[in-house]
């Protein structure tokens, strides 16, 4: 299993146990969950998905493994500036920072 499914799946297995749940839940620290793991599954499944559709079927089984490698490693990267684990530009006097806002 990759980091990217890895931390797909350790997200998206919330305490309610429905990770395929598409219901909106009505509490505001719910809400908030449920629309983060929202977020990481479209990009697990779609911009993933998308990807790995798109490497070339001729490539050895070695090359197919580095492309795949290479999308999750990039993925993973957007998960974690999305996390705010990561995402900054700085300089002396000026810093800008990609995060989320509630």
């Amino acid at each position: 299993m990759s980091n990217v499914e890895r931390h797909y799946w350790s997200r998206t297995r919330w305490r309610h146990g429905n990770s395929n749940s598409t219901n909106r839940p009505k509490e505001t620290g719910e809400l908030e969950l449920w629309l983060q793991h929202a977020t990481g599954r479209i990009l697990f499944e779609d911009v993933r998905g998308y990807a790995i559709d798109r490497i070339e079927q001729a490539l050895s089984a070695e090359a197919h493994a580095a492309a795949k490698k290479g999308i999750d490693d990039a993925l993973y990267g957007l998960m974690m500036v999305l996390d705010g684990v990561t995402g900054a530009l700085a300089n002396e006097t000026q810093r800008v920072e990609a995060r989320r806002s509630s």
